[in-house]
């Protein structure tokens, strides 16, 4: 009787609300993304294609464009990601933090926790 109570308890102090640790990805566009100005760690998910892998050491880059802007989002990685089906042209689901990039070439970068392949695109087998 004493643990039905104690679970009751728990159960009715639960909130259907996200928990703040554990905050729902906010879509954004490419175009929002590289037009924040508050990017302090935000969790985004970005959709688009990839325009150019470069895999360094233990860095992984991807540009990802969605069409909504000239300019690319550029995402960094973890080299663990399996980057076989990260081609050029491959459409993709990234989510992760979008921080303030240390470069000057951007001012936002997105620290991917989770690239999904939707489609892969194999430029030798299109030909």
């Amino acid at each position: 009787m004493l643990r039905a109570r104690c679970l009751l308890r728990a159960l009715r102090s639960c909130s259907t609300a996200p928990c703040p640790r554990h905050r729902p990805f906010a879509r954004l566009s490419v175009r929002d993304a590289l037009g924040s100005q508050n990017a302090s760690g935000e969790r985004v998910k970005v959709q688009g294609w990839v325009r150019s892998v470069r895999s360094q050491k233990e860095v992984l880059f991807l540009h990802v464009n969605d069409g909504s802007s000239l300019e690319s989002l550029q995402v960094v990685a973890d080299s663990n990601f399996d980057n076989r089906e990260l081609t050029f042209g491959s459409s993709v689901e990234v989510l992760g933090q979008l921080v303030q990039s240390p470069s000057k070439r951007q001012n936002v970068e997105l620290k991917a926790e989770k690239i999904e392949v939707i489609g892969n695109c194999d430029a030798k087998k299109d030909l």
